[in-house]
C-alpha cells in the first residue's frame, strides 16, 4: 500500500491577506512619512525665500541711507506713492502705492515714480506695506533715546516700516537706520 503524501506548501489565502495588510500599514507610512518630509521642505523653502527678500530690501535701504545725507533728505507722500529721498544727490526709495513695487532711482532721474520703466529700478515686487518717519530723537551712547530736536525737526535717525508677502506668507520689518552724513 502506497501512502498518499499531503504537499500543501503553498500560502493560505488568510495567511496572503494577512501579509498584504502588514504591507498596506507598512506603504501608508512610509507614504505619510515622506509626505511630511516634502511639505517641512516646502515650507521651509518659502520661510526662507520671504526672509532672504526682506533682508535684500533692508540691505539696498542700509545702503540707501547710510551714505545719504540727513540734512537734505525728504519724505514725500502722495496718492500714487511715497518718495523718501535721502540727501545730496544720492538715492531716492520709491513705493508704489497698490502696486506693492519698491524702487530704487539716482535723485536727479526724470523718470521717479514712472512705472513703464519701473523693471530698471526694481527693488521688489512685493511689498506691501512702506512708511518712512524721521525720529525726532538722537540715539546716546548708553542706547538710550534724548531728546535732540523741537518737534518736526529732522534728527539723524529715520524709521522704515515694511511688510513683504511671498508664497502666502507675511514678514514685517521695522528699524531705525542713521545717516552716516549729517
Amino acid at each position: 500500500m502506497r501512502k498518499k503524501i499531503n504537499c500543501n506548501s503553498g500560502f493560505s489565502l488568510i495567511e496572503l491577506l494577512v501579509g498584504l495588510a502588514i504591507s498596506c500599514i507598512v506603504l501608508v507610512a512610509a507614504y505619510s512619512f515622506v509626505l511630511s518630509g516634502i511639505n517641512s521642505y516646502e515650507m521651509t523653502r518659502k520661510t526662507t525665500e520671504l526672509q532672504q527678500e526682506t533682508q535684500f530690501i533692508e540691505n539696498i535701504i542700509v545702503d540707501a541711507v547710510e551714505n545719504g545725507k540727513w540734512g537734505t533728505s525728504d519724505i514725500s507722500d502722495t496718492p500714487s506713492g511715497i518718495s523718501f529721498k535721502t540727501g545730496d544727490g544720492k538715492k531716492v526709495l520709491y513705493y508704489f502705492k497698490g502696486k506693492n513695487i519698491l524702487a530704487i532711482y539716482d535723485d536727479g532721474d526724470s523718470d521717479i515714480g514712472d512705472e513703464s520703466v519701473v523693471d530698471t529700478h526694481l527693488v521688489s515686487k512685493k511689498v506691501t506695506s512702506f512708511t518712512v518717519t524721521y525720529i525726532n530723537q538722537e540715539l546716546a551712547t548708553d542706547g538710550s533715546y534724548i531728546e535732540a530736536a523741537a518737534s518736526g525737526e529732522k534728527t539723524g535717525l529715520v524709521k522704515v516700516e515694511l511688510k513683504v508677502e511671498m508664497n502666502g506668507k507675511t514678514d514685517s520689518s521695522a528699524k531705525q537706520y542713521k545717516f552716516r552724513n549729517e
